[in-house]
């Protein structure tokens, strides 16, 4: 796992390490979680990530290069998180993450 100090002093982790190690004991605002060509393990990663953390199911941020995939675009619309579509920038990444945290307080 590796994390970066952002400007306003919170943390950034980056982690591929398999679910129920390190990470799980992380207090994390937000997950920024690639659908890319796994569109099978996402539904099921949201579904388990609501199931034991709904309030961080809600502050998940999909990315993806591919929305004109129907099946892809159509359940990411039906859970209503924000998305990132590639390609993007800083400072859409920076919109996203605001967007999650405000409307978690």
């Amino acid at each position: 796992m590796a994390s970066t100090s952002l400007p306003d002093g919170r943390r950034a982790f980056v982690s591929t390490l398999p679910a129920g190690s390190a990470e799980r004991r992380l207090a994390l605002a937000v997950v920024l979680a690639s659908v890319g060509i796994f569109l099978a393990a996402a539904p099921a990663f949201y579904r388990e990530l609501a199931r034991r953390m709904p309030a961080l199911a809600r502050r998940v941020v999909f990315v993806t290069g591919d929305l004109m995939d129907r099946e892809k675009r159509e359940w990411l619309e039906s859970i209503g998180n924000p998305t990132l579509s590639k390609p993007f920038d800083v400072n859409d990444v920076r919109r996203a993450v605001h967007r999650v945290l405000e409307a978690a307080t």
